[in-house]
């Protein structure tokens, strides 16, 4: 992912999957639609082949999760704030929201999908 935002910029993103597993396992499923500062070769040409990317994360949480009107999710800003051996990561929109607390997340990997919904 450094490669892709190296100013650690990803937007608007969408916490478009998360799972919880026994022990405290989290799995993230986090699509971004900003234009990535290279071209992975793959995945084609940005706005054509592919204008989602979801980059896929593993980690252990730690406390709470806390959402709110989980069906409105939405691309919005979030942020990642340290606090305790691990951080929060929070996001708010117009009608939901979130706070995870997690000790740590791993990068698995990356997937693109085109959204033709999408201008």
């Amino acid at each position: 992912m450094k490669k892709l935002f190296p100013e650690g910029d990803f937007g608007e993103v969408f916490y478009g999957q998360l799972g919880f597993d026994v022990g405290g396992r989290v799995t993230v499923s986090l699509p971004v639609k900003n234009r990535p500062a290279i071209e992975v070769e793959k995945w084609g040409v940005w706005g054509v082949d592919y204008n989602v990317i979801v980059a896929e994360l593993l980690g252990k949480k730690h406390g709470d999760i806390v959402l709110k009107n989980q069906i409105d999710f939405d691309f919005a800003k979030s942020s990642m704030i340290p606090e305790g051996g691990g951080f929060f990561i929070k996001q708010e929109g117009s009608n939901f929201s979130l706070c995870l607390p997690v000790k740590y997340l791993i990068f698995q990997g990356c997937t693109v999908y085109k959204n033709c919904f999408e201008s």
